[in-house]
């Protein structure tokens, strides 16, 4: 998907739409119950990061979760639920089949108690719809208002965030994979180039049905000597494979992308479908 994974439905649409964003076991309001019993700080965060876009400049606020977004040069800052961010824009996507152009940023709150994601949908220089989610709040969409401009040049964002101090609550997914991932009820670790991280999942989404697809997402903080932002992609059709994809680590800003070796079984543990009237979504990951 995009790093997003959302539903596939017509804006405006009356019905629940078949592919939808699933949520854990927490569905608290706020950012404030990570699990800290390792008291982890990774950060803070301040050097460049490499883009394949610019996004010159961003002014958007919602009417639920997301209080604004005031971005220059990729980099500003966000608030989310009463909580403030400091935040940068790392990935974008031209989705011309879907009439948007998306963008992903990442967010830290200042107090250090939370990781989030918030997907910018726009089209031309207005910003109709964003998704969001956090520790505690699993994605879900709202309109937005407000203006955005980018383009497809290459840029710096030079980029400071505060000091990550938190992981996400647990969450049963409702997969089990064991492999170069392993994941249960109760977490995993990730072998990569020879780095062993901790996998916490922080969100679902069920793109069963998606253009494109089918795949599921797990939307993850892997933690050890850095935090990072990353999706799993699983593949209804290939159980014995798994993609990491659209990774950002703090503090040190590297991107993590892979093909996993894994055997993989289970389904999205899901708790709602995706409320009506959510834009279109299900961009497929990057093809291997």
């Amino acid at each position: 998907m995009l790093s997003l994974l959302l539903a596939c439905a017509d804006p405006g649409g009356d019905d629940v739409p078949k592919d939808s964003v699933v949520e854990g076991d927490s569905d608290a309001d706020t950012d404030s119950d990570a699990d800290t019993d390792t008291d982890p700080a990774w950060g803070p965060t301040a050097g460049t990061l490499e883009n394949a876009f610019t996004l010159t400049q961003a002014t958007v606020s919602g009417r639920d979760r997301l209080d604004a977004a005031a971005l220059a040069d990729a980099v500003g800052t966000l608030g989310l639920r009463g909580a403030d961010h400091t935040a940068v824009a790392y990935l974008d996507h031209d989705w011309t089949e879907a009439g948007y152009h998306l963008y992903d940023i990442l967010s830290v709150a200042d107090d250090g108690s939370a990781l989030a994601l918030t997907y910018l949908y726009a089209q031309g220089d207005a910003v109709p719809y964003a998704y969001t989610e956090s520790y505690g709040l699993p994605m879900d969409w709202e309109s937005t208002t407000g203006t955005l401009a980018g383009t497809a040049t290459a840029s710096r964002a030079e980029v400071t965030l505060p000091a990550l101090r938190a992981l996400p609550p647990p969450m049963d997914s409702g997969f089990t994979v064991t492999g170069d991932l392993t994941l249960d009820a109760d977490g995993g670790t990730l072998q990569l180039d020879g780095v062993a991280r901790s996998v916490h999942p922080m969100g679902l989404v069920d793109c069963s049905t998606c253009p494109g697809g089918p795949w599921y997402e797990i939307h993850v903080v892997l933690a050890g000597h850095d935090a990072c932002f990353a999706i799993v992609y699983l593949f209804p059709e290939e159980p014995d494979r798994a993609q990491l994809e659209y990774g950002l680590c703090l503090p040190g800003l590297e991107r993590l992308s892979a093909p996993l070796e894994v055997e993989w079984s289970g389904a999205p543990s899901a708790r709602r479908a995706a409320r009506p009237g959510a834009p279109i979504g299900g961009v497929p990951p990057p093809r291997r």
